[in-house]
């Protein structure tokens, strides 16, 4: 089945607070999503050769939805607060 394609915006500076982005802190890439992908999805893995890894969308910028890094899983099944 083909895939279509999603303009999307990722925010990798960490530093920043969740929702908020300028144009500077964004990198615009084109993604492929397979046809039948909610419009805009919630969760990207490894949207992109220079993104790996779990994004999730943070908001949207210029009509853009902007991904962040969603946080880096645990490597033990030892209970942790967050």
């Amino acid at each position: 089945m083909a895939s279509r394609s999603l303009r999307v915006a990722f925010r990798s500076d960490e530093t920043l607070p969740r929702h908020s982005a300028t144009a500077d802190d964004l990198q615009v890439h084109d993604i492929d999503v397979a046809p039948g992908t909610e419009d805009v999805p919630q969760l990207l893995e490894n949207p992109h050769v220079d993104f790996p890894g779990r994004w999730v969308l943070a908001g949207e910028a210029d009509g853009m939805p902007v991904y962040v890094r969603d946080r880096a899983l645990a490597d033990t099944n030892d209970t942790v607060a967050l």
